[in-house]
C-alpha cells in the first residue's frame, strides 16, 4: 500500500526521504497535514515547517492541520467531543501565546503554537509556513516537510529552476540539528 510505505518512510531514522506519487493520491493530506498532527500529538516540542512552491499553499495545509486542532473528534456515532477535551495540549495559541479563537479556526494560517510546548523551546513557532523564495532565516525546524517545490510556473527557466535548488539546499543548514529529517514530497 503506498501510503503505508510513505508513512513508514517518514517515521524511519533517515534524515532525508523523498517521495514521489502521481497527483490525486493524497500526498499532501498523508504527510503535510495527518504526519504533521500525528508528530505534534505525540511532541509538542516539534518544530515543523511546511514549505511549498507558494506560500499559498503551504498555509493552506498549516490552516488544515490548525482547524483539526481546533474540531472536534467523533467517539462513536452521533457522538463528538473537542480535539483538546483528549489533548490539551494540542490547544492552538495565536503567535502573541493567546488562546486562538475558534471563528479564525478555518482557512490559510502562517504559523501557530500548540498549548502542550514548553517555554524553552525557541522563538520558533510548532508550525510555521515557507515557500520557494521565501527567507527561512533564523528558523531552525526539528522537522520540515517540503511539499511540491517545483511546478510549471517556477521552472520555465533555468534561473527559476536554481531558485527551486537553492530553497531546498538552505533546508540543510537551517535544521535544529543535523539529525533533524527532511521529507521531500513530489508529483511523479
Amino acid at each position: 500500500d503506498l501510503h503505508k510505505e510513505m508513512w513508514l518512510e517518514c517515521c524511519s531514522d533517515s534524515t532525508m526521504v523523498a517521495l514521489a506519487a502521481p497527483r490525486g493520491h493524497a500526498k499532501s493530506t498523508l504527510l503535510s497535514v495527518v504526519y504533521t498532527s500525528w508528530k505534534l500529538l505525540r511532541n509538542p516540542e516539534e518544530r515543523i515547517l511546511v514549505a511549498s512552491a507558494t506560500m499559498d499553499l503551504a498555509e493552506k495545509l498549516i490552516g488544515e492541520v490548525r482547524s483539526r486542532f481546533m474540531g472536534q473528534l467523533q467517539l462513536f456515532p452521533g457522538v463528538y467531543v473537542d480535539v483538546t477535551d483528549i489533548f490539551p495540549h494540542l490547544e492552538v495559541r495565536s503567535a502573541g501565546g493567546g488562546m486562538a479563537s475558534k471563528a479564525h479556526a478555518g482557512g490559510p494560517c502562517h504559523s501557530f503554537n500548540i498549548s502542550g510546548r514548553s517555554a524553552g523551546m525557541g522563538r520558533e513557532p510548532s508550525m510555521f509556513a515557507g515557500s520557494v523564495g521565501s527567507s527561512l532565516a533564523g528558523n531552525h525546524p526539528t522537522l520540515a516537510i517540503i511539499d511540491d517545490p517545483s511546478t510549471e510556473q517556477n521552472s520555465k527557466t533555468y534561473g527559476e529552476r536554481q531558485k527551486v535548488i537553492e530553497f531546498i539546499n538552505q533546508m540543510v543548514p537551517l535544521m535544529y540539528d543535523p539529525t533533524s529529517p527532511i521529507c521531500h514530497i513530489g508529483t511523479c
